[in-house]
């Protein structure tokens, strides 16, 4: 996500209602000097050391999980504030403290549970991201209180949301089909914090940042003090940069063997996310990466993501002496936000029955992406799935009726599995032609498909994919 940090604004508390004022390690606020540090934290213990001159007069002490609810902590025995409640390792904690007069004292943020502060860092987190060609709405979470969120189509400028009453931002605006969605969320400091694209109206993660500027990494690599990738760009960089999801951006150095690289501390089931900067400003993200492993997490596809169709598709005179027909396998890949593919195979010729008389190689790109159908529906639904037609891009038949659930063998990353979708078929009156498809209800990848008409027949299936299955 693209950050654009204003300048960190001190706010003194006034006992007559001011909000929280953002204290660093040691802050003063209306006499009241606090310090804060996390410790001995785990999934279910939060617990704060609170210091300074004025700790003894602290009256109460409350903890927010990653812009959640603030909840209340008691004071122990051994002198700090502590509560049992869940927070998932790598989310940020943060501490507010209550003085006598009523002003309260807001700490930085801590990651959880390994307590490493994070001060002056702005974050949010954007989910629930949908809506269609009139309409724009998330849910967002941030590390400090929110002034306002916004969003823009396709670099345009950006455009307020409102605060609905169920807890999402959403305003009506016009977004034409294909076109990428950004999420801007601005706290009350005047920090500012962009969300990656989306491409609408599926608003699914486009990955490519900005339009024009487009940005690979891998491989990517690292341990719990060590976050590495290598960025193939198609403009000269400013910088590179890593985050844990939900936390700030930290600057990676350029190595000398090539990559780009930072030592801080990654705890053990953190989602990193990585950030390419050219030189003209324009910005590209990665995916999701789970560490320390460095696995692709985040939705796909994802960097280096791949799917490899077989696709058949031929025709025949109605007489039945003559028929042409191509056996291809289609290879699609995912690099630096966009879909690439090759074709290869065979095309036979016949006259009459029997042994093809000609076979000529088929050597080619193919355009568009990998076919799909809606990942999300119902038995009774009346669906568009998209195919392949040998080497091009598929029918997409727009009158298939879903029959309900289906199950088909395929393969993932080269391991065979039982892949659950959607069953859809189209069987007119005249029974001249029929068509059915099969596609996943997890990403939507089309699994198989075949099309039978008086002259014309056509049928394809998935071999192997990344994807979620």
């Amino acid at each position: 996500m693209t950050r654009l940090l204003g300048t960190l604004a001190v706010v003194l508390l006034l006992a007559s209602g001011a909000g929280p004022v953002l204290a660093s390690h040691a802050q003063t606020v209306n006499g009241w000097t606090l310090t804060f540090q996390s410790r001995n934290g785990n999934e279910w213990w939060v617990e704060a050391v609170v210091g300074g001159a004025s700790a003894s007069q602290v009256t109460r002490v409350e903890a927010m999980d990653t812009g959640g609810p603030w909840v209340e902590l008691t004071k122990r025995a051994w002198g700090s504030w502590a509560a049992s409640f869940h927070v998932e390792p790598g989310h940020t904690v943060r501490f507010r403290a209550t003085m006598p007069d009523g002003t309260q004292v807001l700490s930085c943020a801590f990651t959880h549970p390994a307590g490493v502060e994070q001060c002056g860092a702005f974050a949010a987190t954007f989910t629930g991201v949908g809506g269609n060609e009139w309409w724009v709405q998330a849910h967002v979470t941030a590390s400090l209180p929110l002034a306002g969120v916004d969003a823009r189509v396709d670099g345009g400028a950006w455009q307020p949301l409102t605060l609905r009453s169920w807890g999402d931002w959403a305003a009506s605006l016009h977004v034409p089909n294909g076109s990428l969605v950004e999420l801007r969320a601005r706290s009350q400091d005047g920090q500012e914090d962009v969300s990656g694209a989306y491409r609408w109206p599926d608003a699914t993660p486009a990955q490519g940042g900005a339009p024009g500027f487009r940005a690979g990494f891998r491989p990517v690599a690292g341990n719990e003090w060590w976050v590495e990738t290598y960025v193939d760009a198609d403009r000269p960089l400013a910088k590179v940069q890593a985050r844990i999801e939900g936390l700030g951006w930290h600057d990676l150095a350029k190595t000398s063997w090539g990559s780009w690289a930072a030592s801080f501390h990654v705890p053990e089931g953190s989602l990193v996310r990585f950030r390419a900067i050219a030189g003209d400003g324009a910005t590209n993200e990665s995916g999701l990466y789970r560490w320390p492993g460095a696995t692709p997490a985040g939705p796909w596809p994802r960097e280096g993501s791949f799917a490899t169709f077989h696709s058949e598709a031929g025709e025949r005179s109605p007489s039945g002496d003559f028929a042409a027909w191509d056996e291809v396998n289609v290879s699609f890949a995912f690099s630096r936000g966009q879909w690439s593919a090759s074709c290869e195979g065979w095309h036979y010729e016949s006259h009459g029955e029997g042994t093809p008389t000609n076979r000529t190689r088929i050597l080619s790109t193919v355009p568009g992406a990998p076919p799909t159908g809606p990942p999300r529906t119902s038995a009774g639904a009346n669906v568009t799935v998209q195919a392949l037609t040998g080497c091009d891009d598929g029918w997409p038949w727009g009158n298939l009726t879903v029959q309900g659930p289906a199950t088909r063998a395929t393969n993932q990353s080269g391991q065979p599995v039982a892949a659950s979708g959607w069953r859809g078929a189209f069987e007119p009156e005249c029974q001249c032609q029929s068509a059915e498809a099969t596609w996943s209800d997890a990403s939507g990848v089309t699994l198989a498909w075949s099309f039978s008409g008086l002259t014309t027949w056509q049928r394809g299936w998935l071999k192997d994919t990344d994807s979620p299955l």
